[in-house]
């Protein structure tokens, strides 16, 4: 690992997520942690397709979190945190895995986070555009995420 990569992390700033921290978080989206990894690296390439992430990037991590006296990383995140996630394990870093995806495609679960949310918001924007559509005379079309599945349009519809 450079010398570059371990002083970036030794001028790490870390908060306590505590009470105060977290509060007026249930009505946000997004993450508060400013860690999302889309656009800063990717595992994922396309359906079913993975790209090795750098040994550098994955050396920095351990030596991150050994900086950090962290034990384990929290992986919270669908198909593309999850295969990153996958490749910290591989490479020697603590992981514990929870899935959350608005799809609901994940085998061995009922639902996941996110999907009920993700419902509600087509549900709601169905019903709205229903009168309108009535009002007008009109056939309107709804388009909403899945991906490669469709449980949140069904379900919604």
């Amino acid at each position: 690992m450079s010398a570059a990569t371990t002083a970036c992390w030794s001028r790490r700033q870390t908060r306590p997520l505590d009470y105060h921290a977290l509060s007026g978080l249930l009505t946000r989206g997004g993450t508060i942690l400013g860690t999302a990894s889309r656009g800063k690296f990717s595992a994922k390439v396309g359906h079913g397709e993975s790209r090795a992430l750098p040994k550098e990037l994955l050396d920095g991590v351990k030596a991150g979190m050994d900086a950090l006296g962290l034990f384990a990383l929290v992986a919270i995140g669908g198909d593309g945190s999850l295969s990153i996630a996958q490749q910290m394990f591989e490479h020697g870093v603590p992981v514990v895995g929870i899935p959350k995806t608005i799809d609901n495609d994940l085998e061995g679960t009922l639902f996941t986070f996110g999907f009920d949310s993700a419902v509600s918001a087509a549900t709601d924007a169905l019903d709205r555009l229903h009168t309108t559509a009535e009002s007008h005379n009109r056939v309107m079309v709804l388009e909403v995420m899945g991906r490669y599945a469709g449980w949140i349009a069904l379900w919604s519809g």
